[in-house]
C-alpha cells in the first residue's frame, strides 16, 4: 500500500500544524474564568510579589528560576523575589504561557482558583474552569501532578491524577471528578525526549518511508515520538506494508492517512489509539 507523496499541499500543512505544535510544546497556557468556588488572591502568601500586566499587548516576565512568562493583558501574576527550598510556587489570575526551568530539587507549582499543577520542566496546558465548562491541564512533554486545590465542606479529598505527554484531564467542579483521556490534538514531543532512531528533530517530524515498512514498526515509531499507546485490534494488520510520507504533525492526521491506505479505521479508548480493520487487501 502506498501512502500519497508529498506536495506542496502536505508541506503548507505540515509548516502551519508545526508551528502551532511548536507554540504548544513550549507553553502553559491559564485562562481566567468567572464564579469560581476559592479566591485565588486570598490564599497568596504576604511575601509573593504582584505583577499585572496593564496594557494592551503580552509582557514578558521573566522569574527568578530563569523560568519565562508571558502574560496577557489585564492577566496578574504572584511570586517571591526568590525560590527558596522546596517548591517554586507561583499563583496565576488570567491567562499566561510558561516554560518552565528543569529544577528536579524544586518541582514547579502553578495554583489556580480549582487546580494545582506540579512540575519539573515541562509544557502544558492549563484552564480554568467556566460556566459550564470544566477546569483541565494538558500535558505537551514531561510529566505532571494534578490535583484539586480544595475540597468542598464534608468532601473526600480526589487522589491526584499524573498525566503523561499527549494526556489531558478534565475537572468537574460540582461531582468532584476527575476524567481522564488524550488530548484533542496529539502533537510530537521530541523537543525533550530521545529522538527516534537518532535522527535530527527535523527527519524525525518528516518521517517518510521510502521502503515498504509493515505497520507494527509504523506503530512503534509513532508511539516513541508522541509518547502514546498504540494498539492494532488485529494480527492480520500488523504486517501490512506501507511506503510513502507521514510527515504531517498531528497524529490524527497520520493515522487518518495509514487507515485510509488500509481501508482500516483507528479509535480512541482511554489514553490509547486502536487501529482497526481486516487485514491487508481484505
Amino acid at each position: 500500500v502506498v501512502l500519497p507523496t508529498r506536495n506542496s499541499r502536505w508541506r503548507q500543512l505540515s509548516v502551519a500544524a508545526l508551528l502551532s505544535g511548536v507554540i504548544l510544546v513550549a507553553a502553559l497556557w491559564v485562562y481566567n474564568s468567572t464564579g469560581a468556588a476559592t479566591n485565588l488572591t486570598a490564599r497568596v502568601p504576604d511575601h509573593f510579589k504582584k505583577f499585572t500586566n496593564q496594557a494592551t499587548v503580552n509582557a514578558t516576565l521573566p522569574l527568578p528560576d530563569g523560568s519565562i512568562v508571558v502574560l496577557n493583558p489585564g492577566s496578574s501574576l504572584y511570586f517571591p523575589e526568590n525560590f527558596s527550598t522546596g517548591e517554586r510556587l507561583v499563583m496565576l489570575e488570567g491567562s499566561a504561557f510558561f516554560e518552565v526551568m528543569p529544577d528536579k530539587t524544586k518541582p514547579f507549582v502553578v495554583e489556580s482558583n480549582e487546580l494545582r499543577t506540579h512540575v519539573l520542566g515541562t509544557s502544558f496546558w492549563v484552564k480554568e474552569g467556566r460556566p459550564n465548562q470544566p477546569a483541565s491541564v494538558v500535558v505537551r512533554t514531561g510529566k505532571v501532578m494534578v490535583s484539586a486545590v480544595a475540597a468542598a465542606p464534608g468532601a473526600t479529598d480526589l487522589n491526584p491524577v499524573t498525566l503523561l505527554p499527549n494526556h489531558q484531564v478534565k475537572y468537574f467542579e460540582k461531582s468532584r471528578q476527575f476524567e481522564l483521556s488524550l488530548a484533542d490534538s496529539l502533537l510530537p514531543i521530541t523537543a525533550t525526549h530521545k529522538l527516534l532512531n537518532g535522527k535530527k528533530p527535523a527527519e524525525v517530524l518528516h518521517l517518510e518511508y521510502e521502503k515498504p515498512t509493515p505497520l507494527f514498526k509504523v506503530a512503534e515509531d509513532l508511539q516513541q515520538l508522541y509518547g502514546v499507546d498504540i494498539k492494532i485490534e488485529n494480527s492480520a494488520m500488523r504486517s501490512c506494508l506501507l511506503t510513502g510520507d507521514l510527515s504531517v504533525p498531528e497524529l490524527h492526521q497520520k493515522l487518518e492517512i495509514i487507515c485510509l491506505s488500509l481501508g482500516g479505521t483507528y479509535a480512541t479508548e482511554g489514553t490509547s489509539l486502536v487501529i482497526k480493520g481486516k487485514g491487508c487487501g481484505l
